[in-house]
């Protein structure tokens, strides 16, 4: 009895302390939370808030994060452990909350402008320190599996995830499709892929997940057609294949992203050594592009480089497609001494015209002036464009 009372007063104790702790991580995110709405704003650059006018940019950043990251293994895996065990609430309150309070504020801040894989962010730890927890207590479960209902689970997934990238590996009139309309989402043509988005790294990247996901539709087969019965601590080795499948296909995605970033590299090598190549210091160089989508290039990077080279009378044609993309324009044209496209009256003057990727056609709409057989055109892989005036 003595030592039943002592666990109780020890199991009051510890529950307190949880539930007090959580809502002290609870009262940190909300006050993060507060701080990033307050102090971010609209200010120039990636992160900030640009307008909760919409929640799906915040939600795409939040599974973006939480797939790439292996969480969306854990978060299936908390779903059962909850539908066996109602009492484990308490015990994951704490590490669901301090999850929690790492991966928001970091989702919130980047939801503005897309969590970029090669950025290393304090979410990744939260969602390490959470895939690592999940681990440890499917290890330590011994309730038995409804084997009829998870096993016949698995197996429709399996075929359904087996068929569908079966058909992304090795079936090209489909991959073309899958790639159409991952461009088309982002406002683009397969014709005319910007950098930012190659061509070649979509291939790359779809390979790879699809080989991925056939791995996994394999396993979940395998698992779906043996029927013996397993504890909950069994799903620890289906878990910890999955994680090893997400760490594949992020080497996978970073090896293609490297090769992307290569060829992009060597691409604006050449297009900055064309520019060079063909213009004198005093001749006016234009630079076409779009601030919102080539914020580093088109500011600070290409004015920098063609200063260090004497090309220093420099003119900007900012090609926007919305007013968000023109709140960029005033900060632009402080690399280039406030000189538009406006401030040159002849522009006959103009030697060079550089392009970035995909404002090809807008500086060709709003430049009445602009005669493409008054120039020799050069283009660069990613869509990098130069026009030389004919002599």
């Amino acid at each position: 009895m003595q030592y039943s009372e002592k666990y109780r007063v020890g199991f009051r104790k510890t529950v307190l302390q949880t539930w007090k702790t959580g809502l002290w991580l609870l009262l940190l995110t909300i006050g993060c939370l507060w701080a990033i709405l307050t102090f971010a704003g609209n200010d120039f650059g990636y992160a900030g808030i640009g307008g909760v006018h919409s929640l799906f940019p915040y939600v795409k950043t939040a599974v973006y994060s939480y797939s790439i990251s292996g969480c969306l293994l854990a978060f299936l895996i908390v779903a059962y452990l909850f539908h066996n065990s109602k009492t484990c609430f308490k015990k994951w309150l704490f590490p669901t909350l301090l999850f929690l309070a790492i991966t928001l504020p970091q989702i919130i801040i980047y939801g503005k402008s897309n969590m970029i894989d090669r950025y290393l962010i304090p979410a990744v730890m939260g969602c390490a320190y959470f895939s690592i927890f999940v681990y440890r207590e499917i290890k330590q479960q011994d309730i038995s599996v409804n084997t009829v209902l998870w096993k016949n689970v698995s197996l429709v997934l399996g075929i359904v995830l087996s068929v569908f990238c079966s058909l992304v590996v090795f079936c090209k009139p489909f991959q073309e499709e899958i790639l159409r309309f991952a461009v088309q989402l982002q406002g683009e043509v397969i014709q005319t892929m910007t950098s930012v988005s190659s061509l070649q790294y979509l291939l790359s990247s779809l390979s790879i997940i699809g080989i991925s996901g056939l791995i996994t539709g394999i396993i979940l087969l395998i698992y779906g057609l043996t029927r013996k019965k397993y504890a909950i601590r069994k799903l620890s080795q289906l878990y910890l294949t999955g994680i090893l499948l997400v760490l594949f296909m992020n080497v996978g995605l970073a090896f293609a992203s490297c090769k992307r970033y290569a060829m992009r590299g060597f691409a604006t090598e050449n297009f900055l050594k064309t520019i060079v190549d063909n213009s004198r210091a005093g001749d006016a160089v234009l630079i076409a592009g779009n601030p919102y989508v080539d914020m580093e290039g088109v500011s600070a990077g290409i004015a920098t480089y063609l200063k260090k080279r004497e090309r220093t009378n420099l003119f900007i044609c900012p090609i926007t497609n919305n007013r968000q993309e023109e709140q960029f324009i005033p900060g632009l044209k402080d690399f280039y001494n406030q000189k538009d496209i406006n401030t040159l009256e002849n522009k006959d003057e103009i030697k060079v015209v550089a392009v970035f990727p995909g404002s090809e056609t807008g500086f060709e709409n709003t430049n009445r002036w602009f005669d493409v057989n008054s120039f020799n055109r050069y283009i660069f892989i990613g869509n990098y464009i130069v026009f030389v005036r004919k002599k």
